[in-house]
């Protein structure tokens, strides 16, 4: 019997080894350095490898491998929607892998640098741009832009007809004229984010908020202006943006794939967000990280990393966001709209809308559309959908009528699971959730200006509301100084920003559970949890240290919220 056993065991390494074998086998590697593509060579890599992609493109199990080094993207992006342009593509592949080298510690080696010449207002180009694939991997990168975007300088003076001098520091570009988008002021000490209003937001790219040289000086510049001039002292850091393009200029684009993973990716400058990523069925950042390198303050004048109208499920470990303007992570839905109910199981699309035309496209029978109506949202299931016309199994509610606002299922994560993360010193709200079944434990949020997180329709037309949300074992540290959207004021807070809604109780299920909070202060008296519009809250188990208020629930538009702290 033993021995038997013995031959079992044998026999199943032997088969291990077998199938190991047999994968590696099937697997084709393909270099880019055969194609051309050298690193620190100073020459475009861009065309190069944009070819080792082409060559394998129908071909399954591909490996597309990169050495150690720098990858120069400086030609022509390639334009392939209006308005949209980036450097290098997988699109519609299975089973792919692109893969940089690492260093001894681990950590990307491996740098996809963008050369654009330096100067306000620049468009730019995505870096990659990753389209209907199944199984697609991106591993060990460092995504930069070179010349930066942005710069950071130390404030030298600051007079008394606002004139305010500052001299970049080394190595960090400057040129005569810079624009100054997304401004802030930083801790030289500490490497944080000074808590206080932004010396500029956004701002629109016509504007001419600019600094000017200083003659006789190569890193001097000054800039005459009342705001910088009241919200600058001498010794702090200065870091500004010379443009802020939203959508054009994503760093990465991630849109209509199965089963995505960007793994070891770092990401130190951006002309405008990071990544966007939308209609993509199972998604997993490990490793992603975003934050100044060198010199650097701030990496760039948008969010950190969009989601839209994605499925399945979301797994974000050991992400990092530092330094961005606006919201550090999204995960959105956006309402949808019917144009006309037929009868009392039928509803028209009439697909007018860019929202209506999503919906159609991803609404499948046996879907569930969840209905805003009522005292608690109505789900309804889809059994077909023909010409804009979907037919629902069951009767709808008298209340859904024309302009009543849905949200469909396929929209929805499954399960979005975010830990052991850090998202700290960003101009933003930490993290905007505005789905359903989110895990968020073992993570920091430290020094961001608005919540820490939010839940919920932040403005009109985004959404939706969440359910079964699981927040645990965290640090919210020193953040929410600002109330950017009025009597929302909590380092957690339940959002219900819509002219649409009023006092309904649409978060459901949520559990904030052993978490800390420190550090929770300022002038607008912020609170460690804000609950509105809510029901089946159970706060239980938090510790709260030097924060102004702890747990605020508003009344008239809560139900059942149990606070054992």
């Amino acid at each position: 019997m033993k021995s038997n056993t013995w031959h079992i065991l044998l026999l199943c390494l032997l088969l291990q080894i077998s199938f190991s074998a047999l994968k590696a086998a099937s697997e084709l590697h393909i270099a880019v350095a055969d194609f051309g593509a050298i690193p620190d060579d100073g020459k475009c890599d861009a065309a190069a490898i944009r070819q080792a992609i082409s060559s394998a493109e129908g071909k399954e199990n591909i490996i597309i491998s990169f050495e150690s080094g720098v990858y120069n993207l400086n030609e022509d992006a390639v334009l392939f929607r209006k308005n949209y342009k980036a450097m290098l593509f997988v699109w519609g592949q299975k089973n792919w892998m692109l893969k940089g080298a690492v260093d001894e510690q681990g950590n990307p080696a491996t740098t996809l640098e963008m050369n654009l010449c330096l100067g306000n207002q620049i468009t730019g180009a995505s870096h990659l741009d990753i389209r209907d694939n199944e199984n697609i991997k991106v591993t060990n990168f460092i995504l930069d832009q070179n010349p930066r975007f942005a710069t950071a300088a130390k404030v030298l003076e600051v007079n008394d007809d606002h004139w305010v001098t500052i001299e970049v520091f080394e190595g960090m570009p400057h040129f005569d004229g810079m624009q100054t988008h997304s401004a802030n002021n930083w801790d030289l000490e500490t490497g944080q984010l000074i808590k206080g209003p932004p010396i500029t937001i956004a701002m629109t790219l016509g504007e001419k908020h600019v600094f000017t040289k200083v003659e006789g000086y190569k890193r001097r510049y000054e800039i005459q202006s009342k705001r910088f001039a009241s919200l600058l002292k001498p010794g702090e850091g200065l870091s500004f943006h010379f443009n802020v393009i939203a959508g054009k200029a994503r760093t990465v684009d991630v849109y209509n794939n199965t089963d995505v993973e960007l793994n070891n990716i770092f990401v130190h400058n951006a002309i405008g967000m990071i990544l966007g990523g939308g209609s993509n069925k199972n998604m997993t950042f490990r490793k992603f990280h975003i934050k100044p390198e060198g010199k650097s303050l701030a990496v760039g004048p948008r969010d950190g990393i969009h989601l839209a109208r994605n499925s399945g499920r979301l797994l974000m470990e050991d992400v990092l966001v530092k330094g961005v303007r606006w919201d550090p992570l999204v995960s959105y839905l956006g309402f949808v709209s019917i144009t006309n109910r037929i009868d009392d199981q039928s509803i028209l699309l009439d697909g007018q809308s860019d929202k209506q035309q999503l919906a159609l496209e991803a609404i499948q029978p046996g879907d569930y559309l969840k209905f805003w109506v009522g005292e608690k949202p109505m789900k309804n299931k889809v059994v077909q959908v023909q010409d804009g016309k979907i037919t629902l199994a069951d009767k709808l509610s008298p209340e859904v009528l024309q302009g009543t606002y849905f949200s469909p299922e396929a929209w929805y994560w499954e399960e979005a699971i975010i830990k052991n993360c850090l998202v700290e010193s960003n101009y933003g709200t930490g993290l905007v959730y505005e789905c359903d079944n989110l895990l968020v434990e073992n993570s920091t949020f430290r020094n961001n200006s608005y919540a820490d997180i939010g839940l919920g329709p932040t403005s009109k037309n985004v959404g939706a509301f969440c359910e079964n949300i699981l927040i645990r074992n965290n640090l919210f540290e020193g953040s929410t100084w600002i109330d950017k959207y009025k009597n929302y004021r909590g380092s957690i807070t339940t959002f219900h920003k819509s002219p649409f809604f009023d006092k309904e109780p649409y978060h459901q299920n949520i559990h904030i559970e052993n978490n800390t909070f420190k550090d929770i202060t300022g002038p607008e008296k912020p609170s460690a949890i804000h609950i509105k519009n809510a029901s089946e809250v159970t706060i239980r188990q938090n510790k709260y240290i030097n924060t102004d208020n702890t747990v605020l629930v508003e009344e008239a538009s809560t139900t059942r919220i149990i606070v054992k702290d």
